[in-house]
């Protein structure tokens, strides 16, 4: 996810000759895609623990999505099939978030949840 936030608008400057702020607008696509797939792996597995699937469609997604990518041409104007491969990848971003945080509430007892935090806290107050 990282590599896509940070190479997309540098593409844009480098490739596109675009400002900081047209690049950075050239990652709504992207960030559009990310929220509608968190909130579609929510939805998906709020009755039935769907994470498995949900984790295999996310990565499916964001195979499809970076090899789209990946075929972009080195032209000035920047192609439009450069949107659709930034929503497709951001959907299976979405997902794959959304999906590893619901395994994680539901593999991990409520007791636990705050145990990585505390004991973060102890090595700060003991050190």
């Amino acid at each position: 996810m990282m590599l896509a936030i940070i190479n997309i608008p540098l593409r844009s400057e480098i490739v596109h000759l675009y400002d900081a702020i047209k690049s950075g607008i050239l990652l709504l696509p992207l960030m559009g895609g990310i929220a509608v797939g968190s909130g579609l792996g929510g939805a998906v597995s709020v009755k039935r623990n769907n994470t498995s699937w949900s984790l295999l469609a996310a990565a499916i997604f964001m195979l499809v999505g970076t090899v789209l990518l990946s075929t972009l041409a080195d032209s000035v104007v920047p192609e439009a099939k450069q949107w659709g491969s930034q929503v497709i990848l951001g959907l299976g971003l979405g997902l794959n978030l959304s999906s590893t945080t619901f395994l994680t509430s539901v593999q991990v007892e409520f007791e636990d949840h705050g145990e990585f935090y505390r004991s973060i806290s102890n090595d700060k107050d003991n050190s």
